[in-house]
């Protein structure tokens, strides 16, 4: 619960999110205010050590106090743990994978680069787990994965 996800409508958060998180351990938090690319507010945070990216319930307490004490404070100091309020919704968070077997595949979704995310993404959702994992558009597999769909079309 609360871990970033791909889903529907370029919304980066499913689920509410977790309540708290320690400051200590914030690297960055991204406020999403509602668009039209997702209808609800999103508050991601990038931890420290991890490099892993949670979703942070919006309605928390903790959540609202930051929010609020960022807004007041944008000249602060310690800027290197304040929100980054962003505009871009990009669905994959590095360059994915370079290969993913097609019998494993349930779903493909393409993403065009557009004014929400300015890179190509591919969405592919596995057999059996409905995980969801990014795929690389760069790589042979994908484009040649591109090149075949748009033939039997």
């Amino acid at each position: 619960m609360g871990m970033m996800i791909v889903s529907r409508g370029r919304c980066l958060c499913i689920g509410p999110g977790v309540n708290f998180i320690r400051p200590r351990s914030i690297k960055t938090i991204e406020v999403y205010f509602p668009s039209t690319f997702c209808e609800k507010m999103e508050v991601i945070v990038t931890l420290k050590n991890k490099k892993v990216q949670k979703c942070l319930n919006p309605d928390s307490e903790f959540a609202k106090n930051f929010i609020r004490n960022t807004q007041r404070s944008k000249s602060s100091s310690s800027s290197e743990r304040m929100a980054v309020v962003s505009t871009g919704r990009c669905l994959c968070i590095d360059e994915g994978v370079n290969f993913i077997k097609l019998k494993n595949i349930q779903k493909v979704e393409v993403y065009a680069a557009s004014s929400s995310c300015e890179k190509m993404e591919i969405i592919v959702t596995l057999k059996g787990t409905g995980e969801k994992k990014c795929l690389n558009p760069e790589s042979k597999f994908a484009k040649n994965f591109i090149k075949k769909s748009q033939r039997h079309k």
